[in-house]
């Protein structure tokens, strides 16, 4: 399974939503300080290991959405894709969130699936899935460049 994750993340600082980078491989975590933008050393992020295992990552996240609506036409980035809303129990999300919901936690969930190819392209999850969390949280992931091999060096 891959150990490397780059990614761009909003995250809400004192009631402001700012952009940082990630990158993560192996135990090594960094991030980009949102004021200043330099790479810093950290650790809690998530673990890229968790997005591919099928027992706890993207595979596990859509193998256990409840009540799926029909779907609707979409698009992600211009890929043509199929929108499914349902819900999630939000103990299937520990992985990614670190845990800490409430017992019965559920999340709404909203997935795009590739037309031609079947690839999960946005994964979109509502509600409180973690400790902190209010029910106007929402954690999007936008999934691409299947199939390709990518070079992600460490920042620092």
């Amino acid at each position: 399974m891959p150990d490397k994750l780059k990614a761009n993340a909003n995250v809400l600082i004192l009631g402001n939503v700012v952009q940082v980078k990630i990158i993560t491989i192996g135990a090594n975590q960094y991030v980009t300080d949102p004021i200043t933008n330099n790479w810093l050393k950290t650790t809690g992020l998530i673990d890229p290991r968790t997005l591919s295992d099928p027992n706890t990552g993207v595979a596990a996240i859509l193998g256990h959405i409840q009540n799926p609506s029909t779907p609707t036409d979409s698009s992600v980035d211009g890929t043509p894709c199929w929108s499914i809303d349902g819900t999630l129990d939000a103990k299937y999300l520990t992985a990614i969130t670190g845990g800490g919901a409430p017992s019965g936690s559920i999340v709404k969930v909203t997935t795009c699936i590739g037309k031609s190819d079947k690839l999960p392209y946005l994964i979109k999850m509502s509600g409180i899935a973690a400790k902190g969390d209010t029910a106007n949280t929402v954690r999007t992931f936008k999934l691409s460049k299947f199939g390709e091999r990518l070079t992600i060096t460490a920042p620092i």
